[in-house]
């Protein structure tokens, strides 16, 4: 018997204003043929699209998209280090009011965070040390599977952790800090996290973790927070009482000196400007790409293209009230491409047209990335697109299409005084050179 799972939760969820896509069942992948669903994390669904979603895919699992609300999720796989993750985003917090807020499947954890204000967190993978699972920091167009979708290995419901993400207002999740993802990568892939997780002979472990963290750039406060986090909620040692010390020796010894000056350079800020303020890093292929905000809108260019320079220049310009010279310029490049080939996301990019046989989309070629959207019920003009759209040398703006005030095609014939089945011919043609994939031929 069917459980409808999209069909009964998709709703909810849009109704508080999250982003959602159906899963395929026994899968964690979203559902065979839907094409662009990276682009359901930019903007709902109008209502018209949510019933053609409920309608195809009713009985399929349900997948929260992670730019909702700015949400990142910490997928932690390792029993162990759930507790001590989820005491960290507790405790290195303003002072405000939060709750966890996660769900649960086979084994871990997932908890859910929102990016602070200004700040720009990608996806990313902190590997465990030795005997430790790895924890995926999935970030903006990534997506986790929600409760009460069915788990593909147990074949049992997964379950929320703490308060249900639909009841809690999302400004009530911990905040979480590019910051807190450096010393949370250090510290769980530290060789000296099982000591202080064990909570035995944790004093050369703790001197040892304490300035591997001063290195990252962490605060006295972060430490303090890692420390207290993964130390045993019963520990008794004096590990606590020297920390403050052992932080102090680190910083003497000048562990922090090479983050803190690397901060502070040209290249640094530049790659800070390039990856924050609603930028978008991905790949297709070999090939990084950025999607970054303009005056009028959104587009995407190659992150080493000309078009990409003349972006991060001014944009360093307005921000640092003076034009960045070409070193730190092309360095600052050469960061942006990594994080976008390792770090980043993986879509398909298109060429004026994108999308599939249900959906395609037409890119305008504007400035402010405004596109053409075309269903079997009609077209639109969208100001964001749910797929990625590039232009190389040469490509031009097309004019803003007109409606045709009812009468269709039937004054495209008449121009060209043609006869029906020559007419019926030039529309099929028409509509081929729109399909953004092959087959092309009529065979």
């Amino acid at each position: 018997m069917s459980v409808r799972i999209f069909e009964n939760e998709a709703p909810k969820w849009w109704e508080g204003k999250f982003s959602v896509v159906p899963v395929e069942p026994g899968t964690k992948q979203p559902a065979k043929g839907l094409t662009g669903w990276q682009g359901y994390a930019a903007a709902l669904p109008n209502e018209e699209k949510r019933q053609e979603l409920l309608i195809k895919y009713s009985n399929c699992n349900i997948g929260l998209m992670l730019d909702s609300w700015r949400i990142v999720a910490f997928d932690i796989d390792d029993d162990a280090l759930v507790p001590g993750i989820s005491r960290y985003l507790s405790l290195n917090q303003p002072a405000r009011q939060f709750t966890i807020s996660g769900k649960k499947g086979m084994k871990g954890a997932t908890i859910f965070a929102v990016v602070a204000d200004g700040e720009a967190i990608k996806s990313a993978t902190l590997k465990g040390a030795v005997g430790l699972g790895n924890i995926d920091l999935l970030a903006s167009g990534k997506m986790t599977v929600m409760p009460p979708s069915v788990h593909p290995d147990t074949g049992l419901p997964y379950e929320y952790v703490g308060v249900p993400l639909l009841e809690m207002p999302p400004d009530k999740l911990p905040i979480v800090r590019q910051d807190d993802i450096f010393a949370l990568k250090a510290a769980i892939g530290s060789e000296h996290i099982h000591a202080i997780m064990a909570g035995e002979t944790t004093h050369d472990a703790g001197v040892s973790l304490s300035a591997a963290l001063v290195a990252t750039g962490a605060s006295d406060e972060t430490i303090n927070a890692i420390f207290v986090s993964f130390l045993p909620k019963s520990y008794e040692g004096n590990s606590l009482k020297e920390l403050p010390g052992w932080i102090a020796s680190a910083r003497e010894k000048g562990f922090g000196d090479e983050k803190n000056d690397t901060r502070g350079t040209m290249t640094a800020a530049l790659a800070k400007l390039g990856t924050e303020g609603g930028v978008q890093l991905f790949k297709d292929g070999d090939t990084a790409y950025a999607t970054v905000p303009t005056e009028k809108g959104f587009i995407t260019v190659r992150i080493l293209s000309e078009a990409f320079k003349r972006w991060l220049r001014h944009t360093g310009y307005q921000a640092l009230d003076k034009p960045p010279t070409t070193g730190p310029l092309l360095e600052a490049i050469a960061q942006i491409e990594s994080m976008a080939l390792f770090d980043g996301a993986s879509l398909p990019t298109y060429r004026r047209v994108g999308g599939g046989i249900e959906h395609i989309e037409i890119d305008l070629g504007r400035e402010d990335g405004y596109v053409v959207s075309v269903t079997k019920n009609g077209w639109s003009v969208e100001a964001v697109s749910r797929h990625k759209f590039v232009r190389g040398s040469g490509f031009g703006q097309l004019p803003d299409p007109v409606k045709a005030d009812g009468k269709g095609l039937a004054a495209l014939r008449r121009l060209l005084s043609l006869d029906e089945m020559t007419f019926l011919l030039l529309v099929a043609f028409l509509l081929n050179a729109l399909k953004p994939g092959g087959p092309f031929s009529s065979s």
